[in-house]
């Protein structure tokens, strides 16, 4: 497992610019969960490590539209900020201090972003940030936009701007 975690990794530093940008504030732990679902099981691009999920308030706020068809249209806000804190392993206790944080940032504008969001990884111990030039995060992610096998599968294949899950507003 640590092996695969590793090549992962290492193949992703090829695909990045390891520019510090702080795109990332250091408050997110205050921040809404994002999803209250335990995330201890295998998801390609993120293993099976545990994963406790945030959201900042600017998508937070936000309320995806309902579509004529019983769909709903997810479009977060510019300035949403989707982080992941990634443990060394699958179980979780409190006090456990995350390894590293992937992140998305709704952020149409920069000049790596992918389908609207800039796909980062940042060192929790070295706090530096890493942009994915690589379409691996992107391409991925794209499956949540329709009816995919992770979380609650998106039944009503709802565009859900590239998340997984749904912010449940708990």
């Amino acid at each position: 497992m640590k092996k695969t975690l590793l090549i992962f990794l290492l193949s992703l530093l090829y695909s990045c610019d390891s520019k510090l940008e702080n795109l990332i504030p250091d408050n997110h732990e205050k921040w809404p969960l994002f999803t209250h679902d335990k995330l201890d099981y295998f998801i390609p691009g993120h293993e099976n490590n545990y994963r406790i999920s945030y959201i900042n308030e600017i998508g937070a706020k936000y309320k995806p539209q309902k579509k004529d068809n019983d769909q709903f249209l997810y479009n977060y806000p510019e300035g949403t900020i989707i982080l992941k804190e990634i443990y060394p392993s699958n179980t979780y206790q409190p006090g456990d201090i995350p390894e590293y944080y992937t992140v998305m940032i709704k952020k149409p504008g920069h000049p790596h972003a992918q389908g609207d969001w800039v796909w980062l990884v940042k060192n929790h111990e070295s706090k530096e940030e890493t942009i994915f030039h690589s379409d691996m995060c992107v391409n991925c992610h794209e499956g949540a936009n329709t009816q995919h096998p992770y979380g609650d599968k998106n039944l009503g294949k709802d565009f859900r701007d590239y998340t997984f899950f749904t912010f449940d507003g708990q």
